[in-house]
């Protein structure tokens, strides 16, 4: 039996080497590599080993570049490394590598006048092994990829930098018959991995005039496993990327400045087997678009700064027979627009006008299917996942300044298995648009965020548990527009924050149980803090929207389970005590609007075993800790659950339970309320819900507000605690809900329990004083029908309500006052057996 091997390698590849080169006039430096190698083996009766090897190649490199005058640098390093063993019957091994590929590499550039440096890294690792009598390993490989590094940048006229670095990875392993067992590491393994990557890696820098610095990173990476008899292993992973990266201490832009950075990951992994396991992995590290790092950055005009950031990652996972299936897909983190947040010395400062904007897109697909073993989805990291648009520790600007932030997810994990378990999680993370620690806007300043989340989890058994996850209690799905600012403006402020999340959980067996659950929390503006020299604007949304359900067949009354679980919450407006002892601190007219809305669709069903089915639902228009407004205050908060359901059905013989936990406010002001001028105070809150069990052979209970704490409300129009208005106060609020409680049996007994406590306006705070007129308006609306339904046992329908229109705690009044209050109330409880 005869061996095949080939091994290619290369040690070094350099375009230009200067160690010190000194130019009186002007300088033009134009260099690159360009390398092709491939390494082929191929027996047809033994093992065949492809080995192709590259450790370094530079553009140029340089030590010490000095130029009186202009200089202009392009430097390219490209490369295309490819590893072949196919065509085998033993084992075959493809080893492609790429150490480190830089275009431009400096350790000091010194222009006299301007200077134009372009640099990029081209790298491309190729592994490709097939064989059909034994094992294949195919593994492609990138140590360090940058487009421009250096360490200090001077330029005293126009300095413009540019720096991409292009990845591409692939890997195949493909085997026909294994050589031993149906488990990794014997069948196909493929395997891809990036170190770290940048467009732009610099140092100090210091720009005499007009400032322009690109940096652009593209990751491709897939790795395709298949095996007919044997395991299927594919993995991709990079540890991590960023388009700009600024590691100095300090950088000096003295003129206008426009900083762009892009990081684009696609990552696809695919394990394939007939007979065996199979193992999908896609692991990204820290991605970011510009990572200004630990500088202190001053840009002496105006400034443009953004980044972005774009995930595309395919896990996929299946087999037909022989072992479990695993799909992963994860990211450490990913930021558009980012600083070093663990140190103060990491500083933006901005002298003239600036806009800054950060993104992150992310596209996330794990599917695992099994025909005879357990199948298992995870999309996400329990070490990380957080998404930021905008991350920032210190930002000061001057002039006028625009702020925007963006985070785009779609999420989707689904597990198939015919014979095993089945399970799938979106992980739970944070994910905020703007994160703004300390931003100081000199002018009129502009805060736009948007969060658009879709996250969907799938798992389906025949014969085993089905668990589909979106969040959990530990780690819940935190969407966020703005969280954790502080942002002070010297004109008018606006700021605009949207959010949209939407978390589907399914789970179906057909013999065991089955458990859906879905933790999410979606925040327009949440434990923030905003001062204004003149007037401010925020007006905020936040909608939270989940379909949760858990089906089975059963065939153990005793054990079997179908448990459908939401925790879903939605918050507007949360402004917290951290500018000057207040949340906000506005010297003009401040208008606030905050929506928060919910709806959403819990269902369990079992035909044999016992049906579960929980909502606990909170939904917040505005919160307001301590704010002082100098001139007229306009708030609007509403709070809403639109046309939900909480159902349990068993469908033979059990226990169905449902339970619903609400709470709705409009607007609340936890602390304290000073306004100059005329304030106006508006809320609506409103709720429509189903809570519903049914069962043939068993007892059905519904239990809405069952936990309601004493002196507690489900829903309140409006909350205030101590105010001390100026002018005149006008109060309204409307409040309507819609609630039916129901049960339903034949055989068993029947429960319908429901609590409701209800407040319009409530004047909690001591000491509160208009000096003017007030005018204080509240319309109460309840319905609610309380149902319980037996043939043969025992039927309770009962109900406990409290409603209050306006309660006065103190409330001062200078001048006249006009109190409207109207409750009206529509309640029936009915009970049959």
């Amino acid at each position: 039996m005869a061996n095949a091997k080939s091994n290619q390698e290369l040690d070094l590849l350099q375009g230009l080497v200067a160690k010190n080169l000194e130019v009186s006039a002007n300088a033009e430096v134009s260099a690159g590599t360009d390398a092709e190698l491939t390494a082929k083996a191929s027996s047809v009766e033994g093992t065949s080993e492809a080995t192709a090897e590259l450790s370094t190649s530079e553009g140029v490199r340089a030590t010490n570049l000095a130029v009186d005058g202009d200089a202009k640098v392009a430097a390219q390093s490209k490369l295309k490394i490819t590893a072949d063993a196919s065509g085998v019957t033993g084992d075959g091994s493809a080893t492609s590598s790429i150490g480190k590929s830089s275009g431009l590499q400096a350790t000091t550039i010194a222009v006299g006048g301007d200077s134009s440096l372009t640099a990029a890294s081209n790298a491309t690792a190729a592994a490709t092994t097939a064989t059909t009598g034994g094992d294949a390993t195919a593994k492609a490989t990138i140590g360090n990829a940058v487009g421009m590094e250096g360490t200090s940048t001077t330029s005293q006229g126009d300095l413009s930098l540019g720096g991409t670095a292009a990845n591409t990875l692939t890997s195949s392993a493909s085997v026909t018959n294994s050589s031993n067992e149906v488990v990794a590491p014997d069948g196909a393994t493929a395997t891809t991995e990036l170190g770290s990557t940048s467009g732009a890696r610099l140092g100090d820098i210091e720009g005499g005039d007009k400032t322009a610095i690109t940096g652009g990173v593209a990751v491709s990476s897939a790795a395709t496993a298949n095996a007919t008899t044997g395991s299927a292993t594919a993995s991709t992973a990079a540890t991590d990327a960023r388009g700009i990266e600024l590691t100095g201490d300090t950088n000096d832009l003295a003129g206008d400045a426009t900083l762009a950075g892009s990081a684009n990951l696609t990552g696809t992994a695919k394990a394939t087997t007939t007979t065996g396991a199979a193992s999908a992995t896609v692991a990204n590290g820290r991605v970011d678009g510009t990572d200004l790092g630990a500088a202190t950055t001053t840009i002496g005009g105006k400034a443009t700064v953004n980044g972005s950031v774009v995930l595309n990652s395919t896990s996929d996972a299946s087999n037909v027979g022989g072992g479990d299936v695993e799909a992963v897909a994860n990211v450490e983190g990913a930021k558009g627009l980012t600083q070093d947040a663990t140190t103060t010395a990491a500083q933006l400062n901005v002298y003239g006008d600036g806009k800054l904007t950060g993104s992150v897109s992310a596209t996330t697909k794990v599917t695992a299917t099994s025909a005879a073993g357990d199948a298992s989805a995870i999309a996400g990291s329990t070490t990380g996942g957080d998404l930021f648009g905008v991350d920032l520790q210190s930002a000061t600007i001057n002039g006028s300044g625009d702020l925007t932030g963006q985070v785009s997810t779609n999420t989707t994990a689904a597990a198939t298995s015919t014979t095993g378990e089945a399970t799938t999680q979106v992980v739970g993370a944070d994910r905020v648009a703007v994160h703004g620690y300390d931003i100081e806007i000199g002018d009129d300043a502009t805060l736009k965020a948007t969060n658009s989340s879709v996250s969907a989890a799938t798992a389906t058994s025949t014969a085993a548990e089905a668990i589909a996850q979106v969040g959990n209690t530990a780690a819940r799905l935190n969407n966020s527009a703005v969280d954790d600012s502080v942002v002070r403006s010297g004109g008018n402020l606006s700021v605009t924050a949207t959010t949209n999340s939407d978390g589907d959980a399914s789970a179906t067996s057909v013999s065991d149980s089955a458990t859906a659950q879905t933790f999410a929390d979606a925040v327009g503006i949440a434990n923030s803090a905003f001062e204004g020299e003149a007037n401010a604007t925020l007006t905020a949304t936040a909608v939270n929207t989940g379909s949760i359900k858990a089906t089975s067949v059963g065939d153990n009354a005793t054990i079997d389970k179908a448990i459908a679980n939401g925790d879903l919450s939605a918050v507007g407006v949360d402004v917290d005590i951290l500018v000057n002892n207040k949340g906000l601190d506005i010297s003009g007219n401040a208008t606030l609007s905050g929506t928060a809305g919910l709806q959403t669709d819990i269902g369990a069903s079992i035909t044999l075993g016992d049906a579960e089915a929980i909502g606990d639902l909170s939904g917040l228009g505005i919160q307001i800790d301590h704010a002082d407004i100098g001139g007229t205050a306009t708030f609007k908060g509403i709070g809403l659950i639109d046309v939900s359901s909480v159902t349990a059905d068993v469908g033979n013989d059990g226990l169905a339970s449902a339970t619903s936990n609400i709470s709705v406010l409009g607007l609340d002001v936890a602390d304290f309320l000073k306004v100059g001028g005329v304030a106006s105070l508006e809320s609506q809150a409103s709720a429509k819900l189903t809570t519903s069990a049914t069962n043939v052979g068993g007892d059905a209970i519904a239990l809405l507000n069952n936990d309601l704490p004493l002196g507690a409300y489900s829903i309140t129009g409006m909350n205030l605690g101590s105010l001390d208005f100026q002018s005149d106060g006008t109060f309204k609020s409307v409040l309507v809900d819609d609630f039916k409680t129901k049960a339903s049996t034949v055989s068993g007994d029947a429960l319908a329990d429901s609590s409701h406590s209800l407040l319009g306006i409530g004047f909690n705070g001591p000491g509160s004083s208009v000096a003017g007129d007030v005018n204080v308006s509240s319309v109460l609306s309840h319905t609610s029908f309380s149902d319980a339904q037996s043939v043969h046992g025992t039927a309770t329908a009962r109900e406990h309500l409290s409603a209050v229109g306006v309660d006065v705690h103190d409330l001062a009044v200078d001048g006249s006052a006009v109190f409207s209050s109207n409750v009206v109330v529509r309640a029936t409880s009915s009970s049959d057996s």
